[in-house]
């Protein structure tokens, strides 16, 4: 529904979730709707994908060990409506979009590179970004990095609660969460609130995962990674604008020939 809205509210830019997954939602439903979609706002659409998160095992009990398995299966079904093969009730044309993937974990990065055209990564320590963005990038796909900056901070330990949690284990403990801690912090994401779980998140832990607000800097980070793709996070509508003008100074790393509309 909010997408619809958007979608009156634009006219140029490309809508989709960020991100849906197999788990919460059928996919053929989810892939109706992004026919549905696609037809309301003039072919504008992409699709984000992943297979959600700690979330999930927290509020619903999922069992996330096939998550590979199953983002391919809904990449796949996309593909099969986009080659005329729509089973029920799937009736409108399936769109060729972007497909957009998110993913931390080893087997996760591997399946997004295989499948999607382009590869969400953010969220986790540098050395692990640059793991991230290596994995990926060998089995296809495009990098998109969404820097977290020194100008997020107030709100950094809202954005770190999960990809701190989805951390390896040695990552958490190098950074202060001990298993005591951990199990406090999964409590208040299903007990009280989230954001009293993001006050429990650690000061030593946040500059783990940030980047100055020196686009230069950043730059660097950027080829490094050997990103096609700047992802702006955007906290306050207020601040959109400034934030997508340092995106694009960010941006020029990028090689001349990939860079439009990146």
């Amino acid at each position: 529904m909010c997408l619809g809205v958007a979608a009156e509210a634009t006219s140029h830019i490309r809508l989709g979730p960020g991100l849906t997954n197999p788990y919460t939602r059928h996919p053929i439903v989810t892939i109706s709707a992004l026919a549905t979609f696609h037809e309301l706002c003039g072919g504008r659409s992409l699709f984000g994908v992943a297979a959600g998160g700690s979330e999930l095992s927290l509020y619903a009990d999922i069992d996330r060990s096939d998550a590979p398995e199953r983002l391919r299966a809904l990449v796949e079904l996309l593909h099969r409506g986009q080659r005329g093969e729509t089973p029920p009730p799937m009736a409108a044309p399936v769109p060729e979009v972007p497909v957009i993937g998110g993913a931390r974990g080893k087997r996760m990065l591997a399946a997004v590179g295989e499948c999607c055209d382009i590869a969400l990564i953010w969220g986790q320590t540098h050395d692990l970004l640059e793991s991230s963005a290596k994995t990926v990038a060998t089995s296809g796909a495009a990098v998109a990095w969404a820097p977290i900056r020194t100008a997020d901070e107030d709100h950094a330990k809202a954005a770190l609660v999960y990809g701190l949690l989805n951390s390896p284990v040695k990552v958490r403990r190098a950074l202060g969460v001990d298993a005591e801690l951990e199990i406090q912090i999964r409590e208040r994401l299903e007990q009280t609130s989230f954001d009293d779980a993001a006050g429990l998140v650690p000061d030593s832990a946040v500059g783990a995962f940030m980047v100055g607000d020196d686009a230069e800097d950043s730059r660097t980070v950027l080829k490094r990674l050997g990103a096609q793709y700047v992802v702006v996070l955007a906290f306050n509508i207020d601040d959109v604008a400034d934030r997508v003008a340092w995106a694009s100074e960010v941006a020029l790393a990028i090689p001349v020939k990939g860079r439009e509309g990146r």
